[in-house]
């Protein structure tokens, strides 16, 4: 029976690179011990795999690994740097998934030259995933895609980092469908509660840099849970397989998930006065944002009005971000209706002319 896939990939992660494996004395040197490696398995791994297991995948992975010494004085290590590419003739399913991931994002961000190049790469990638039916790893490579998403931030803040180990863990439960158990921070708290959650991972958001694990838990099947991932601690990956949802969709959970519009309210009918300045070249008026960007997919069309203005209409749900956007165009956008919505931006705007006409205040 072939060794499990994840284990091997593990090995391959954990033991040191030797360059030289003739080298006996550096290969001595740099390699580590069965019990330092079963040691490092078992903070992965719960239950942690046993040594007649891991000498096992050991043996399957004989191209890539080595030791000197014999018994419990053995010291292994790994003769190659760079498994994937270690066959020019075959694409592995890991490099095929790293690919289609790239192929996704790289659009925006790599120039056309270079995509050109990338192309053949990105269409073998593609048929790796999809002529390798029975691969398990390919299998896994064809639902990636639909297990993270990245939102774009419009906020100049540094999101909180991410502990590598956290990472780790949660993206292997994601990727090998299988539950984690962790503790959550509640928000506002500088320690983690004392709960240890133990869940099925459905999805990764990154949300302008900001890491979010959706997951459900067998106490409230159907409903999920949103966590964020700088908050984890303790995160392991169990042996228990993943409760799956098939009717969970991420793409259409973004779109009503209120915690990521930042409490939203009911929807109302926006109307809202746009200004143009006269800030383009050579005096010219340059044209405003919203001449491009739609607030709602049913927005009616805009109507000219005087001194260079437009109005439009749409159908939205008011929330924090909504005003984030108001108010960073504020000198240029007036807001006509909801009544409610245009006399709290009547007092911000009292506030701030309070606040910066009072010279007093300036230090």
């Amino acid at each position: 029976m072939p060794s499990n896939p994840r284990l091997v990939e593990a090995l391959f992660r954990l033991l040191p690179y030797v360059e030289d494996e003739n080298d006996e004395a550096k290969a001595a040197s740099a390699g580590i011990s069965m019990s330092d490696l079963l040691a490092r398995l078992a903070a992965e791994f719960d239950p942690k795999p046993n040594e007649r297991t891991v000498r096992r995948a050991l043996g399957d992975m004989s191209e890539l690994v080595s030791h000197v010494g014999h018994t419990r004085g053995a010291r292994w290590f790994k003769t190659s740097a760079n498994p994937l590419l270690r066959d020019e003739r075959t694409m592995s399913a890991n490099l095929a998934i790293a690919l289609c991931a790239l192929n996704r994002v790289a659009a925006r961000q790599l120039p056309a030259v270079v995509l050109a190049d990338l192309q053949p790469y990105f269409e073998r990638a593609t048929a790796t995933l999809a002529l390798e039916r029975n691969n398990e790893r390919a299998k896994r490579g064809r639902s990636w895609a639909s297990k993270t998403l990245r939102i774009d931030s419009t906020q100049p803040v540094l999101p909180p980092p991410v502990d590598a180990g956290v990472y780790q863990a949660v993206t292997q439960g994601l990727l090998y469908d299988l539950k984690l158990s962790f503790r959550n921070r509640p928000a506002g708290q500088t320690e983690p509660g004392e709960r240890v959650y133990r869940m099925s991972p459905l999805a990764l958001v990154d949300r302008g840099g900001v890491l979010y694990l959706i997951a459900w838990g067998p106490d409230s099947p159907g409903n999920q849970f949103m966590f964020r991932m700088d908050r984890l601690s303790d995160v392991r990956v169990l042996s228990e397989p993943a409760d799956q949802d098939p009717a969970f969709d991420l793409t259409k959970y973004v779109e009503t998930e209120s915690k990521f519009h930042f409490m939203p309210e009911p929807e109302v009918e926006l109307r809202l006065r746009v200004y143009e300045s006269a800030n383009g070249e050579q005096g010219r008026r340059s044209s405003h944002m919203l001449r491009e960007f739609r607030l709602s997919s049913d927005q009616g069309p805009v109507e000219e009005g005087e001194n260079h203005s437009f109005v439009l209409t749409a159908r939205v749900k008011p929330s924090v971000m909504l005003r984030q956007f108001l108010h960073s165009h504020s000198d240029s956008i007036e807001i006509l209706a909801p009544q409610s919505l245009r006399d709290e931006f009547a007092q911000r705007a009292r506030n701030l002319l309070k606040r910066y006409d009072d010279a007093s205040v300036v230090r």
